[in-house]
């Protein structure tokens, strides 16, 4: 049975999700590298876990990389590479939904990571923040993470950090829950997932 036959009809409240973001070395894919990544769970519209960790990109981190995140060659030289930490990643991700903000971007580096290292690609369900804010949020002018978190009045701290980003993120998707079921008739997992917000990259 498909993993989206068995959690179907959850309530969408009660449903497990795993929200990511990843710091990079550049913007594509195909050619930088992962430097940290940040996550967290929610279940029951609570935060209830966390992971994060400093990735080894195997390259020195632009000088523009760090001015944006903070993050230095000396604290990614000693940190494990993608493969070595993988398993930690997979198990904290588990058969969650992954969400992320413009999922298209953190998905694509988590799918060439796997591929560059001969890693099973994660076949979890997918939910874009980006596209829920889109969606539900038009009056907004501009629809970045920077954007909603102010609007809805949520303190993002460690911006441009990977657990900082993820966790501002997961606020925001907790926020979007009643206007999902008030407004737009979303009650499962299913309806979240098939009607409002299915990404896969």
């Amino acid at each position: 049975m498909k993993l989206e036959d068995k959690i179907a009809e959850i309530p969408f409240e009660e449903a497990d999700y795993c929200i990511f973001d990843f710091e990079t070395t550049g913007i594509s894919p195909k050619t930088e590298k992962v430097i940290e990544i940040g996550a967290v769970r929610i279940k029951n519209k609570k935060i209830v876990d966390s992971f994060s960790s400093f990735i080894n990109p195997g390259r020195k981190i632009p000088f523009y990389i760090t001015q944006i995140t903070g993050i230095t060659d000396t604290e990614t030289e000693n940190a494990p590479y993608f493969d070595e930490v993988f398993p930690k990643i997979k198990e904290f991700f588990g058969d969650s939904v992954l969400i992320a903000h413009n999922i298209n971007f953190d998905f694509s580096f988590l799918k060439h990571e796997c591929i560059n290292h001969a890693i099973d690609i994660p076949v979890n369900n997918l939910i874009c923040t980006l596209r829920l804010t889109r969606k539900l949020y038009p009056e907004l002018s501009s629809k970045s993470l920077n954007s909603i978190v102010k609007y809805l009045n949520i303190r993002h701290r460690d911006v441009h950090r990977a657990l900082g980003d993820s966790t501002a993120t997961a606020k925001v998707f907790m926020k979007m829950f009643d206007m999902l079921r008030d407004k737009h008739e979303i009650d499962s997992l299913s309806d979240q997932i098939g009607r409002a917000c299915r990404e896969r990259v």
